[in-house]
């Protein structure tokens, strides 16, 4: 593995900010209910949302960001007490597949084709603070066309609509999916995602994780993607690379430490060994690659010679 460790130490009006707002530790339940079992990655983040509005208040520049936000009919109250702390974001199932995709037209009709693309469950999930303070902020996206307003909270505008992105919003919850059956599974909460039980130790108890699955990805991506290079380049990553973990703690008195983590495929190699070896591969590949394609180039050259297309040399 290779690993990389901070910390960032704050000023005493920062450190005194940060200790009087002190923010609680991310959601794993998140990751651990999501509908699937093969999870590409997630992003967890726990804070206090008074931390932004004491921020200002200390640097003397809340007037001047309501200023703005007044021509917009809100204030900067509003949007921090509009979320509760929690913002968690989950990616699984992830493949490159065809897909047949509908583009509506200006004439009214819809014009469908199929073509090759990536594709994902997803779910976006944010807790809700102050009731009334986001349903002002909910109201503008719903002018905007971003949503639309129900008998129980807000849905799917046009805008996200057209991204094919499914939206529920109710009195305690923000959530934004992928379609609307993860959504179901998701709240049913029936689901039980496979995890690595070390990277959820890793997550406990900071402010925020994140981590990505390099090895699912670039295996769906090996599996999907047709060109032939691009898969002797995928390869090689996915035989380098297994996962990629993120995190940061709460202030402890004195800073904030954070942690990058890249774990390699194979655990028994040093890991500066794998990544000089990945380097000679790529260009080793790169390099069969070109003479290949050179070969093809110098083969179709010749055959229009032999048709008399184009002239000898």
């Amino acid at each position: 593995k290779i690993v990389l460790k901070g910390t960032s130490y704050t000023n005493p009006l920062l450190s005194s900010i940060l200790k009087k707002y002190a923010g609680p530790t991310v959601n794993l339940s998140a990751i651990e209910k999501f509908p699937s079992q093969n999870i590409n990655g997630a992003m967890l983040a726990s804070f206090n949302p008074e931390l932004f509005n004491g921020l200002l208040k200390e640097l003397e520049v809340g007037g001047l960001v309501d200023q703005f936000l007044n021509k917009q009919g809100l204030t900067s109250a509003d949007i921090f007490k509009s979320l509760k702390g929690e913002i968690n974001v989950v990616v699984a199932d992830f493949s490159i597949a065809p897909k047949e995709v509908a583009y509506p037209m200006p004439d009214g009709s819809v014009y469908k084709t199929t073509t090759t693309m990536p594709a994902a469950k997803m779910v976006l999930t944010a807790s809700i603070g102050d009731k009334a303070a986001f349903a002002k902020i909910m109201e503008k996206a719903v002018e905007a066309g971003v949503a639309v307003k129900t008998a129980n909270g807000y849905s799917a505008g046009k805008m996200l609509a057209i991204a094919n992105l499914f939206l529920a919003v109710d009195d305690t919850n923000f959530v934004l999916a992928s379609d609307s059956a993860t959504y179901v599974s998701y709240k049913a909460g029936t689901g039980k995602a496979t995890m690595n039980a070390d990277i959820l130790a890793k997550m406990k108890g900071k402010s925020t994780a994140a981590f990505v699955d390099l090895n699912s990805i670039s295996t769906a991506s090996i599996a999907g993607v047709k060109d032939e290079s691009a898969t002797k380049i995928l390869t090689l990553v996915n035989k380098t690379f297994k996962n990629v973990v993120v995190t940061a703690d709460n202030f402890d008195g004195k800073g904030v430490k954070s942690e990058f983590e890249i774990n390699m495929t194979d655990a028994k190699q040093n890991s500066l060994v794998s990544v000089l070896n990945l380097i000679s591969d790529v260009f080793s590949a790169s390099q069969e690659i070109k003479a290949k394609r050179m070969a093809q180039s110098e083969g179709e050259y010749k055959a229009l010679q032999d048709l008399g297309v184009v002239p000898n040399k």
